[in-house]
């Protein structure tokens, strides 16, 4: 789902699945500005929550999700227990909409399931390593 604030939640998914496949991560955290109605914030900390619920669910994979909202930033960034910090400009939602019009939506077309071939909305992400203390 797609909510008022830019936050969408397939592609943080899909993020997470990179995670398990890469496998090295054990925790990692998201931090995210809340939406613009208290309503809107109340519904995307559900669907993390489900998503938190989801992964700890999975067997034999041992990734821990935490969140939380921060009104005093612009840019969302996802931490990690290796050290990796992630600062997303315009958060995970990087992919151009191939069918916006819902009415007239080509299934395919090159791009529709495979991320690679699709064209991506300019964006600054840095990804910087920190130092192990």
């Amino acid at each position: 789902p797609y909510l008022s604030n830019g936050f969408q939640m397939v592609n943080l998914v899909r993020f997470v699945e990179l995670l398990v496949k890469i496998g090295d991560c054990k925790i990692f955290k998201l931090v995210t500005k809340p939406c613009d109605s208290i309503e809107t914030t109340q519904k995307v900390d559900s669907e993390l929550h489900k998503l938190r619920d989801s992964i700890s669910d999975m067997e034999g994979i041992h990734l821990q999700m935490e969140f939380e909202f921060d009104d005093n930033i612009h840019d969302r960034r996802i931490q990690t227990d290796t050290n990796w910090e992630i600062t997303l400009g315009r958060g995970l939602h990087i992919y151009q909409n191939l069918n916006p019009d819902r009415d007239n939506r080509n299934f395919f077309q090159m791009g529709t399931y495979d991320f690679s071939l699709r064209p991506c909305l300019q964006t600054h992400i840095v990804f910087l390593k920190k130092e192990i203390e």
